[in-house]
């Protein structure tokens, strides 16, 4: 079987490339055993116009926000599923000096921030001692809904293969790839971490971390907003659940937090 392209991974990374990979009208194959654990199967799905504690603009964040959220209503739209939805930030400030950074970008007119003026407005719901403020627009990515969708898409297709794939089967020439009884032009990796343990990127500087969430049920908390202090909660799509997250950690080898407890 000859193809233009090899995509290894059906993370979010594989679903999009795949994605205009087949509206450009080029042929794939993609190889992906499915894990629940996977990063884009357990992430919070956050598209956010600002970062860090001194709340900057997210570099080309003017040019990136609206085509995100028209790709994602694209692609949403060919597999029948509605899977971005517009969730401002309701940041509670966790200390003076975040509300002081908070108001001086207000001050200098960034577009997607803005001060409340109802400071008590979530005073029923949450403890915040030191304000809060708003980002918008913001947007979460329904990742429950939009990676097993384009999954079902690829196998109607017949271009997933459900294995991994053994790269020391790989055979890789100037002019194409081979595996098995596939031959492409190209392979391209969307592994994520499994990539920095392959023979051909052990030079690029990968620094794998490892975040943890907890899924909680949190009935009559409004999902129409995501809400922001040392940790986020981020509504999900089945009313009433709450995905919350996360810390980074560097040393950790198992993905799963129950094998790490005790």
């Amino acid at each position: 079987m000859d193809v233009d392209y090899l995509i290894l991974g059906q993370g979010l990374s594989g679903t999009w490339l795949s994605y205009y990979l087949l509206k450009a009208g080029q042929t794939c194959i993609v190889f992906d055993k499915e894990d629940p654990l996977a990063s884009s199967r357990v992430a919070g799905g956050i598209i956010n116009p600002v970062t860090g504690r001194r709340h900057a603009k997210v570099w080309m964040v003017d040019e990136v926000i609206g085509f995100a959220d028209q790709a994602y209503r694209e692609i949403g739209a060919s597999v029948n599923e509605t899977v971005i939805a517009a969730k401002n930030i309701v940041d509670f400030f966790p200390s003076p000096d975040t509300k002081i950074s908070f108001e001086k970008r207000v001050a200098e007119n960034n577009i997607y921030m803005k001060t409340y003026p109802e400071p008590e407005k979530f005073r029923d719901l949450f403890d915040y001692p030191f304000g809060w403020g708003e980002i918008t627009p913001a947007y979460t990515v329904i990742l429950e809904k939009l990676l097993p969708a384009w999954r079902n898409r690829l196998k109607e297709l017949q271009i997933l293969r459900e294995e991994n794939l053994e790269t020391s089967k790989l055979v890789i020439t100037e002019n194409y790839v081979e595996y098995g009884d596939i031959r492409a032009k190209k392979i391209i990796f969307c592994n994520g971490d499994h990539a920095a343990i392959q023979p051909w990127f052990k030079a690029l500087p990968f620094a794998p971390n490892k975040g943890q969430i907890l899924v909680l049920d949190i009935p009559g908390l409004p999902p129409d907003r995501i809400y922001k202090k040392n940790i986020t909660l981020v509504p999900l799509d089945e009313n009433g659940r709450w995905w919350a997250g996360s810390s980074y950690e560097w040393n950790l080898n198992i993905p799963d937090p129950q094998k790490n407890s005790g």
